[in-house]
């Protein structure tokens, strides 16, 4: 009689959390971390792994990928929404583990802020050359808050005063600033001002018009 003998060991176990990414604006991403554990007493094998869900991504997770027992493994995930509501997806995990998980994606996409600018166009009318005219102007932020990362005039004969920037305006808040012509020689002068921000509408582009007359 040959005598046996073992011990049993329990199989690979994994599973992950839920990932939430709260409230996300239209056109902006959310980054949130997912952790799959390997609870088990045997090692596991990821052969597959299937993300559904619009505005979702993720990066880091590439099978095939062995955790041993015990192990965990962390990777990014994404939610870039482009439409606002409620948004659900999930990542599903094919593996040797005695049950593999899908791991439910959630997040909330809200309106993008919007900017506008005022005024509507910036007209200086006829200004002495090497003098120096200023206009005051606001910029103002609806719906959702917006930053503004940068504000140019396309002319070196105006220029921007006022802003520090980058700045985040809250919804129904504004930021006065001014702009000024300083012309060098007689004659139309004609540019832009150009707002870059995080809104939908960005870049706001307004028009600008003046003229040198001589001294």
């Amino acid at each position: 009689t040959i005598p046996l003998s073992g011990a049993g060991v329990a199989s690979g176990t994994l599973s992950a959390g839920p990932v939430s990414f709260g409230s996300v604006q239209v056109g902006s991403s959310g980054t949130e971390t997912a952790t799959l554990v390997n609870s088990g007493g045997a090692s596991v094998n990821i052969s597959k792994v299937t993300l559904t869900g619009t505005g979702f991504g993720m990066s880091g997770l590439s099978p095939p990928l062995t955790l041993a027992a015990g192990q965990n493994f962390t990777f990014t995930t994404t939610f870039s929404p482009l439409t606002a509501g409620a948004a659900s997806g999930s990542i599903a995990i094919v593996s040797t583990a005695s049950a593999s998980p899908s791991i439910a994606l959630s997040g909330t996409a809200t309106s993008a802020g919007q900017l506008a600018l005022s005024p509507g166009t910036f007209s200086f009318g006829s200004v002495v050359v090497g003098a120096s005219k200023s206009l005051p102007a606001t910029l103002n932020a609806t719906v959702a808050s917006v930053t503004v990362t940068s504000a140019s005039v396309s002319s070196a004969e105006y220029a921007l005063g006022g802003l520090s920037l980058p700045l985040t305006l809250q919804p129904g808040t504004s930021v006065p600033f001014t702009l000024t012509f300083t012309p060098k020689t007689s004659g139309a002068a004609t540019a832009s001002v150009s707002v870059s921000t995080s809104a939908s509408s960005s870049p706001v582009v307004q028009s600008v018009t003046g003229s040198g007359t001589p001294p």
